[in-house]
């Protein structure tokens, strides 16, 4: 259920290449050399726990990525953006996504997925939050936009309205 393969020099990984493990739970591959995970999860159904950080990622889509998942770690790396090409977002368990220390340009309503609860985005490169980015978000609790390059930022673009609820009641931390 737990497979840790962190600090090695694994560059690659091949398609299917945990086929042979498929209740896996808990996969490290930080501090490797990966460039690309495309492909390497699938039919890992129940992973839950991923830890890809110290890599050198460059790209992102959520279409990488069971849906059961529900801790992702890709800090330090060179992801320039949170893609979502299928616009996915139901019947994610993602909670926690941690890109900090990436090369995040922007966020934008797509780049994150509505079941995520914390997301820590500080020291990218984000200069713009669009307007909407954060709607329909209702289990936001933390978001961390800190030592990015946002100079200009609209009331717009944190808010949290949903088409039929209006305004969200809670407490949703951005620093």
């Amino acid at each position: 259920e737990v497979l840790n393969l962190a600090n090695n020099e694994i560059d690659k990984l091949q398609q299917g290449v945990f086929n042979e493990v498929p209740k896996l739970r808990m996969l490290r591959l930080d501090q490797n050399r990966l460039k690309d995970i495309n492909g390497i999860l699938v039919g890992l159904a129940d992973l839950q726990w991923l830890n890809v950080s110290g890599n050198q990622l460059r790209w992102f889509d959520y279409a990488f990525f069971p849906k059961k998942l529900e801790w992702l770690d890709l800090h330090d790396n060179q992801i320039e953006d949170l893609g979502n090409y299928y616009k996915l977002g139901e019947g994610f368990s993602l909670k926690t996504l941690d890109v900090r220390s990436n090369h995040i340009k922007r966020i934008e309503s797509l780049s994150l997925i509505q079941s995520l609860s914390t997301v820590l985005l500080n020291n990218n490169h984000i200069s713009k939050v669009k307007p909407g980015a954060f709607n329909d978000k209702t289990k936001l609790l933390k978001v961390d936009l800190s030592n990015n390059r946002i100079r200009d930022l609209t009331l717009s673009a944190l808010s949290m309205e949903t088409p039929n609820a209006g305004r969200i009641k809670g407490k949703t931390c951005f620093s």
